[in-house]
C-alpha cells in the first residue's frame, strides 16, 4: 500500500536562531539610532538654553558698541557730550535699543531689588534731547521711570561702574569711577561692572568703539 508522505515541515532550530539574532540586531539598531536623536536633541536644548542666558550681555554689548557721539548744549551755550556716568549709573545716546535702530537715550541705573540686593536696570527713550538741562532736569527728577525698561543684573551687591577714560592732562587713560562730560572731551574707551553675584565677584567689560575726537573743536567752530 502506498503511503501518503507529509508535505509540510517545520522550522529547524537552526533557521530559528538565525531569526531571532537578526530581529534582535534590528531591535538594537533602532535603540541606538533613537537614543542618538534623543541625545541630539538634549544636546540642543541645553545649547538652545545656554544661548538665551547669553542673550542679555550679547544685546548690552551691541548697545556699547553703537554708542554715538551725541552732542547738546548748556545754557552756557557750549558743546558737551551726551554721556554722563558715576560708579551707581549713567546716561548715553545709542544707535541701538531695545525697541529698533533709531537713535535711543539710554539710562543705566542701580536700583534696590524688592526681595535682597540690587538690580541693574537700563531704560530707553528716543533720543530728542536738545540741552543739557532737560536731560539734568530728567535725571533730577526721575522722570525716565516711565521709559521701556530692562532688567539686566538681578540680585547683585556691590555694584559700582569704572570708566576708562583719557585724561587730558596726564595724556594718557585710566580708570575712573566719574565720567564728567564738562572735563572729559573724549568718550570713554571702555565700561566695566564690578558686582557681587552668589557671593563670588564678578566683572563685565564692554568696549566703545566711538570716538568723538573730531567733535573736540565744537566750541571753537562754533562760537556763541
Amino acid at each position: 500500500m502506498l503511503t501518503r508522505k507529509n508535505c509540510c515541515k517545520g522550522y529547524t532550530l537552526i533557521e530559528v536562531l538565525v531569526v531571532v539574532v537578526i530581529f534582535s540586531s534590528m531591535i538594537a539598531l533602532a535603540t541606538a539610532g533613537l537614543s542618538q536623536i534623543l541625545n541630539y536633541y538634549e544636546n540642543l536644548r541645553k545649547s538652545s538654553f545656554s544661548l538665551s542666558k547669553y542673550l542679555p550681555y550679547l544685546w548690552v554689548d551691541e548697545v556699547f558698541e553703537n554708542i554715538s557721539d551725541y552732542y547738546i548744549k548748556d545754557n552756557t551755550d557750549n558743546w558737551f557730550l551726551l554721556f554722563k556716568g558715576d560708579e551707581d549709573s549713567m546716561v548715553f545716546v545709542s544707535f541701538k535699543g531695545l525697541s529698533g535702530d533709531s537713535p535711543k537715550l539710554v539710562i543705566i541705573e542701580k536700583e534696590k531689588n524688592s526681595e535682597s540686593g540690587y538690580d541693574l536696570v537700563i531704560y530707553e527713550t528716543e533720543a530728542y534731547f536738545k540741552d543739557y538741562e532737560s536731560v539734568e532736569r530728567l535725571l533730577i527728577f526721575k522722570d525716565y521711570k516711565q521709559f521701556e525698561k530692562f532688567v539686566f543684573l538681578r540680585k547683585i551687591d556691590n555694584l559700582r561702574i569704572r570708566y576708562y577714560v583719557y585724561d587730558n592732562l596726564l595724556k594718557r587713560y585710566d580708570w575712573s569711577y566719574q565720567f564728567d562730560p564738562k572735563k572729559n572731551v573724549f568718550l570713554p574707551s571702555m565700561v566695566a561692572f564690578q558686582y557681587d553675584e552668589n557671593g563670588q565677584r564678578k566683572e563685565l567689560y564692554f568696549r566703545i568703539y566711538n570716538n568723538s575726537s573730531y567733535k573736540a573743536i565744537y566750541n571753537e567752530l562754533y562760537q556763541k
